[in-house]
């Protein structure tokens, strides 16, 4: 095996919190497009339609622009843009637990509750049922950890002979962080498993999935 589970389970948590950062930082910042072509970044403290806006950069300084040499404003923090919350979600994603699945997710205030999987016949098949709580939310992204019960068997090419196959099961619970930003949609954890397969296992959904918001 070219790295260990605890090298991978490492390298994984690296790549989570660098997905993460950027999809807060892209998610937490307004941006004002001006009509000469120029893009800037920060966050929008004074804005008045008819006369002006004020924008306070990342590297901390505040430009005025008239609001006659605007474009358009990306308002994105929390400060001037009430943005609409997660309702319920719809996707497909590869990974845990059936390979390929469909995801159907019903959202509360700050709690969720999701299912995903699908039948593939005798290839594999598997069913995941979550609840959630939503760590954080903003205009497309939000970050939530949820606790995961699944069930799947997955079939398995048997070494000694040809046309021949092995079937294997596996029942599990675990914990999963989630992302869902823009519809890019990642969702990684540990199980205690049951079954087939050893434990703990890695679980791993990566796809699109669209969020309804109202």
């Amino acid at each position: 095996m070219l790295f260990s589970l605890k090298n991978q389970i490492m390298l994984l948590v690296l790549l989570l919190f660098f997905v993460a950062n950027i999809a807060l930082s892209n998610e937490t910042s307004d941006i004002i497009y001006l009509k000469n072509g120029t893009k800037v970044i920060g966050k929008i403290i004074k804005f008045d339609v008819d006369k002006e806006v004020i924008i306070k950069t990342e590297s901390g300084s505040e430009l005025q622009y008239k609001m006659s040499d605007v474009d358009k404003i990306d308002f994105k923090s929390e400060s001037f843009y009430q943005y609409k919350k997660t309702s319920a979600e719809l996707g497909v994603t590869i990974g845990t637990p059936a390979s390929l699945n469909l995801v159907a997710g019903k959202h509360f205030e700050n709690t969720m509750i999701k299912a995903s999987g699908f039948y593939l016949g005798d290839i594999s098949k598997g069913i995941q049922l979550e609840l959630g709580y939503k760590l954080a939310e903003f205009a497309r992204t939000y970050h939530a950890i949820n606790i995961v019960a699944g069930v799947a068997e997955l079939r398995e090419s048997n070494a000694k002979y040809i046309n021949n196959y092995i079937y294997k099961s596996w029942q599990y619970i675990g914990v999963v962080y989630n992302l869902n930003t823009n519809g890019f949609y990642l969702q990684t954890g540990l199980s205690h498993s049951y079954g087939d397969f050893s434990s703990p296992q890695l679980l791993l959904q990566i796809g699109y999935v669209y969020q309804f918001r109202d």
